[in-house]
């Protein structure tokens, strides 16, 4: 085991005490973390004991106090630790103070009159400085997904390639099982091929030669493996698309709503009933072709189908250009003080 795991060993099994300590008296609390530094630094002393010795046998040179063989320095044992130089310091200066246990005992009570809250703080704070680790250029930080404009594909309901490549490194690893049952323009296919994952992908009329047909309103398709480690849903958005892909009836965008909800339910049955190990939906609430505009929040329908063994693991909000609407659309809307929705969601449930 190497230092940097002692090190999360010795914090971790003060932290409870630390947070109890917090509730409790801040003396308590206090002695705990000088307690925890303590430790630390002498689980540093005994990785690199070089550190440990007196300047006098150093030849009395005040440069090498805080270096040691081979150019071991705080600054390095920090960056190893991922933290910064000065808590290093201060855990071998008070291990080098107090050698024992014994002279811990003594210790800690006359330090606690000493010592205030300020000073222990950052006790186990990682260090800012410490190198992270790069996030590809096409990949959000954030989980609110602006884009300014797609990828000039002309196909209604087109998901666009930046939000499938962030969703699949969030929650998908290389190699991983993909399964899309709404495959549309083929935005699966092109990103998991692009970042290694294994896409197997669907559609009641397919746009591709490599999507293959069929409808999911007849259950989930045959030849798919054992396990499915993301599927991703992005059905037609209810009225919202009403023959926009098709004039087939069987269309989730032609049906009426509660025999939308029921395919939809059902196929979230079927994806638990398989142990699919993330579910992924994105849809937009309907709000213009209903009746007098009412919002209809799908993502919170989708949520009441889900089995208590998923929970969520991430929301993302995906605003569309205020574009969407007309003239006549945002002047109605005025008048009758009806904000209008621009964003869809996209929400991962994780299995247990």
């Amino acid at each position: 085991m190497g230092l940097k795991d002692t090190i999360n060993i010795i914090i971790e099994s003060h932290r409870e005490d630390f947070h109890e300590g917090a509730r409790a008296s801040a003396n308590y609390t206090v002695n705990v973390a000088r307690r925890t530094m303590w430790e630390c630094g002498h689980a540093i002393l005994e990785e690199y004991p070089e550190l440990g010795e007196d300047k006098e046998r150093r030849g009395g040179d005040r440069s090498k106090s805080d270096t040691g063989e081979g150019g071991v320095t705080f600054a390095s044992i920090g960056r190893e630790l991922e933290r910064d130089k000065n808590t290093i310091t201060k855990w071998v200066k008070l291990a080098k103070r107090i050698k024992t246990e014994g002279e811990w005992v003594g210790y800690a009570q006359d330090a606690i009159e000493d010592l205030t809250q300020k000073q222990i703080e950052g006790w186990d704070k990682p260090q800012i400085s410490a190198p992270s680790t790069p996030l590809p250029d096409d990949i959000f930080l954030y989980n609110i997904w602006n884009l300014q404009s797609g990828d000039d594909k002309e196909f209604f309901g087109h998901f666009p390639e930046a939000f499938m490549k962030s969703l699949l490194h969030y929650h998908t690893e290389p190699r991983a099982v993909v399964f899309d049952p709404f495959a549309g323009s083929g935005t699966t296919i092109d990103c998991c091929e692009a970042m290694g994952r294994h896409a197997y992908c669907y559609d009641l009329n397919p746009a591709r030669d490599n999507i293959s047909q069929h409808d999911i309103a007849d259950g989930l398709p045959d030849g798919l493996p054992d396990k499915i480690d993301l599927a991703f849903l992005d059905p037609p958005y209810w009225a919202q698309a009403a023959r926009k892909y098709s004039e087939d009836d069987s269309d989730l965008g032609n049906m009426d709503f509660q025999a939308f909800n029921a395919v939809m339910h059902e196929l979230v049955l079927n994806l638990t009933a398989c142990h699919c190990t993330r579910i992924a939906i994105v849809i937009s609430p309907t709000q213009w072709p209903t009746d007098n505009h009412r919002f209809v929040d799908h993502i919170f329908d989708f949520h009441s189908f889900m089995d208590e063994r998923y929970q969520i693991e991430m929301r993302y909000l995906l605003p569309y250009s205020t574009q969407q609407y007309n003239g006549t659309q945002v002047n109605i809307a005025k008048k009758e003080k009806i904000p209008l929705s621009i964003i869809r969601d996209l929400v991962v449930w994780r299995l247990r």
